[in-house]
């Protein structure tokens, strides 16, 4: 393979701060390389640098190719414009209006960039960047904003795409579908894993336990170092003592100082060896801090919960939606789907009451506690603090938020700050928090995700998943929807119809599809075994052994 880009012990420093250190490896033609790491952990000074729009404080960047045609998509958040005339290159502009076509915002190309939504942007954005034709593609969050048929789309264009892919992303599905590589950006180091986004979790968690498994047993021998020395210094106190008395007979006293002076050295050796492997040895493995989406459903005996009638609504004499009717039960949980535009915050807004229908009626049970995330976060109160915001000034409420909010991302400092002074992302985990602390059996989430890393997105899965109560949920993120909801609202052509999960009912998987998820279910149990097995076993070596071979298997 023709190696691109090589980088040899590079740091980057702001100031005071560490943000890369002693990062090396290297981008080779064709690569398809997803980036992951916590929000903050230095993803996108990771691309700057190899972009060359920030200069490393030590190691080095070479390119090797004689010719690199890059293609950069940064957020969607850092551009102010998108001027299609000027950037982009005569050849080029039949490419870029044909792209915009292909994805239905070809009308859009001249409207004022501040009027475009965050999806038709992206695309924009995306369109000018692959109409390049470049031969490494550096995209930053690109899936921000796009709905499923977006989405679907750049899944397709990057599978057709011939050239080298550095993508970050908080997406899974979408890391999973266009990607062969992975590096992890975690505390300032880089890590490179073989495989799609699954492929790297699995070998993520296979050496997390190695790891574990190792510091134990240094701790268990460090446990037994420092038992002997204490039984080792008890005999030496004895043969001092011994050696202190007069001793009638000749050369006792000798013997006794001999022999606590050979325990003493012996001690003194023991000690070496412990300081050794406090030098050299394992260090103990990074705990990560865990938020417990602690989402209790408190039950109630009617079977009912939401019934919708007749319902019509629209805006500026276009509808939304018209003469629709629809229940949900207790424990129902359902994935409001449908492309950007249908209507789908407004739905949520008008089971909410913070909106009325033009027509038709909606029924909560008067048993239902429910809670409603949207995604907007100006109906926050800005001169009050987080804490105020959550009645959490004190008490355990008080340390069950700030730690949520901690192991969420939001700096100390910012909880006690005005609400005001927080960025969107922060505001947005606020208000996650305050759903988190009170118990609901009817949660509405609209894009609960958002400004969520992948490790944080993963325990709000497995608490929805626990999670007993009724929930509507407006997600982007495939696996998230996939894995919480077994039914679906899909608003379409103006109706909204409630079916099973079309995700559950699709056409039967191809064989390579089933061996797959045959694979990937026997690496699960796998894993699942060796957590439980002790390090030392026979046991324990075999299933090593044998989860390594699925993973080849599985990566081939």
């Amino acid at each position: 393979m023709y190696k691109l880009i090589s980088l040899s012990n590079v740091g980057v420093e702001f100031g005071d701060k560490t943000v890369l250190k002693n990062v090396t490896f290297d981008v080779f033609e064709n690569d398809k390389i997803g980036i992951v790491g916590k929000n903050g952990a230095g993803k996108t000074t990771l691309i700057k640098a190899i972009l060359a729009a920030i200069s490393p404080t030590s190691g080095s960047i070479n390119v090797m190719a004689d010719k690199l045609i890059i293609g950069y998509l940064k957020q969607i958040t850092d551009y102010n414009n998108i001027n299609t005339d000027t950037e982009i290159i005569q050849e080029s502009i039949s490419n870029f209006y044909q792209t915009t076509s292909e994805i239905k915002v070809g009308e859009k190309v001249n409207v004022d960039f501040e009027q475009l939504s965050g999806g038709e942007k992206t695309k924009i954005a995306l369109a000018k960047v692959l109409c390049k034709n470049p031969n490494l593609l550096i995209l930053d969050e690109p899936t921000n904003h796009l709905d499923f048929d977006g989405i679907n789309w750049l899944i397709d264009t990057l599978k057709a795409y011939n050239g080298t892919l550095l993508v970050i992303s908080h997406d899974r599905f979408f890391l999973d579908k266009v990607t062969n590589k992975t590096i992890e950006v975690d505390r300032g180091e880089v890590k490179v894993f073989q495989g799609n986004y699954s492929a790297y979790k699995d070998q993520k968690q296979h050496q997390t336990l190695e790891n574990w498994n190792c510091y134990s047993k240094q701790e268990k021998k460090k446990k037994e170092i420092n038992m002997e020395i204490n039984r080792l210094k008890n005999w030496s106190n004895t043969s001092w003592r011994k050696a202190g008395k007069q001793s009638d007979m000749r050369g006792t006293k000798a013997h006794y100082r001999k022999s606590a002076k050979k325990i003493d050295d012996r001690v003194k050796s023991k000690i070496k060896k412990l300081e050794k492997i406090d030098l050299e040895g394992v260090e103990k493995p990074w705990e990560e801090g865990q938020i417990k989406f602690d989402f209790a459903a408190d039950f109630k005996k009617n079977k009912r919960i939401l019934e919708v009638s007749n319902l019509s609504k629209g805006y500026s004499g276009a509808d939304l939606f018209k003469n629709n009717s629809f229940y949900l039960n207790r424990g129902e949980k359902v994935a409001l789907i449908g492309p950007n535009g249908c209507g789908k915050t407004t739905l949520l807004k008008l089971i909410n009451q913070t909106e009325q229908p033009d027509i038709g009626t909606i029924w909560i049970s008067p048993s239902a506690t429910f809670s409603y995330l949207s995604q907007d976060v100006t109906d926050l109160e800005e001169n009050i603090t987080p804490l105020e915001y959550l009645n959490a000034k004190s008490g355990r409420r008080r340390s069950i938020a700030q730690t949520t909010l901690a192991n969420l991302g939001v700096d100390s400092a910012a909880v006690t700050n005005q609400i005001k002074n927080l960025s969107m992302g922060e505001r947005t985990k606020v208000k996650l928090v305050n759903i988190i602390l009170n118990s609901c059996d009817f949660l509405i989430l609209d894009e609960p995700t958002n400004h969520l890393d992948i490790a944080n997105k993963e325990q709000l899965e497995q608490a929805l998943k626990d999670f007993e109560g009724t929930l509507i949920l407006v997600s982007h993120d495939r696996y998230l929807v996939e894995n919480t909801c077994d039914i679906a609202l899909e608003i379409k052509d103006n109706k909204i119809i409630k079916n099973l999960s079309p995700w559950k009912s699709q056409t039967k998987l191809s064989q390579q599809q089933m061996d797959k998820t045959l694979l990937e279910t026997k690496i699960s149990e796998v894993l699942s075994k060796l957590s439980d097995s002790l390090p030392d076993s026979e046991e324990y070596q075999q299933l090593d052994l044998q989860f390594k071979e699925l993973v080849k298997l599985r990566n081939n």
